[in-house]
């Protein structure tokens, strides 16, 4: 491989590692900015606290029963990716054994990375924004027996049984599966840090902790998930530049003009007629018509040097006429060489 060439291949390999620690920073501030256990008003830490040895975070994919076995309530809250298949499925039995799924979203992505879940539990529902949203001041809605909780959310749920966004089911649907229970919120969850301050809320969370014996939080979708090549590619902003790279490389490649290769290991030096044509016949120079002017070079000079006849410029069949010429020569010395009573000389 050329000198270039190799120079382009460190150039892909140094752009691609800067990308690609670029992103992995840019994963590290999402994590600081929001994450399960965060403090900041829309993190889970107080109840976290509140509700101690009965609750943990869960840092794995949801593949195996064993993960849910003794698990009692399993709280979801806003991920940044989407629940698979064969996670939904395990969620599907964990409900209809008995369990409480609780899904809640801040954002339309958050929404849409819980598909697979609303599609397996048959929660049909559409989400728009709220009109009187303020930033400043969460709603009041009646949830009973709790009273007028508080929400913040700049989405609703449209469906049939919400009839104006003011009402909990604009926020909340609440549906039974087999032995469990499904609850679909939208916006902050009711127990989250900057609620808790309001009393209402402080009842949802308290009798979160006296229904169940065991609460799972689920950490891996939400900022928590090891990033891998896959992830790398699939931002269209890193992986473009890369590609193109890779592209101009190959092109580069595949298009460039050989370079011709040292036949002589040095070229200053006059060297033996013998084997200089030994190196130009038995090599991959010769035997590609591509090459040719490059033989012809090489042949005009070891001409020059060996016999003193070559011209300046050799036309094709005069370098046909010549190469013919030097192989019946070349061939016959190597056989003279062979047939010699003390064998080939050195």
């Amino acid at each position: 491989m050329s000198k270039e060439g190799r120079i382009l291949i460190v150039l892909v390999l140094s752009v691609a590692f800067l990308y690609f620690l670029q992103y992995l920073g840019s994963q590290r501030q999402l994590n600081a900015v929001r994450s399960v256990t965060g403090h900041t008003g829309s993190g889970l830490a107080l109840s976290l606290e509140f509700l101690g040895e009965k609750a943990s975070v869960f840092k794995q994919p949801f593949l195996f029963p064993k993960h849910l076995d003794s698990v009692d309530a399993l709280i979801i809250d806003s991920p940044n990716f989407s629940i698979s298949h064969k996670e939904t499925s395990q969620l599907v039995h964990f409900v209809a054994r008995g369990g409480h799924l609780y899904l809640s979203f801040l954002k339309e992505n958050h929404f849409n990375h819980l598909q697979n879940i609303l599609r397996a539990f048959k929660i049909d529902t559409q989400i728009k924004k709220d009109p009187n949203f303020r930033n400043d001041y969460p709603k009041k809605v009646l949830y009973a027996p709790f009273g007028r909780i508080s929400m913040y959310s700049q989405l609703f749920l449209d469906h049939e049984g919400c009839e104006n966004s003011a009402t909990l089911a604009c926020y909340i649907i609440d549906k039974t599966y087999g032995k469990g229970k499904v609850v679909l919120q939208a916006g902050l969850p009711i127990f989250s840090n900057g609620l808790l301050r309001f009393p209402e809320n402080q009842q949802m969370l308290l009798a979160l902790e006296q229904r169940n014996n065991r609460i799972l939080f689920d950490g891996y979708h939400q900022f928590m998930a090891e990033k891998s090549w896959g992830d790398f590619l699939s931002d269209y902003r890193l992986s473009l530049p890369l590609i193109s790279l890779v592209i101009f490389l190959f092109i580069y490649m595949a298009f460039s003009k050989p370079r011709t290769p040292v036949v002589l290991s040095q070229l200053n030096q006059t060297p033996s007629y013998l084997s200089f044509y030994e190196e130009v016949f038995t090599s991959s120079l010769f035997k590609r018509k591509a090459n040719w002017p490059n033989i012809i070079s090489l042949v005009s000079k070891a001409l020059n040097q060996n016999v003193g006849h070559a011209p300046n410029k050799l036309s094709k069949k005069t370098f046909l006429l010549k190469m013919q010429e030097l192989i019946s020569s070349y061939r016959q010395t190597v056989k003279s060489r062979k047939d010699a009573p003390n064998g080939p000389s050195t």
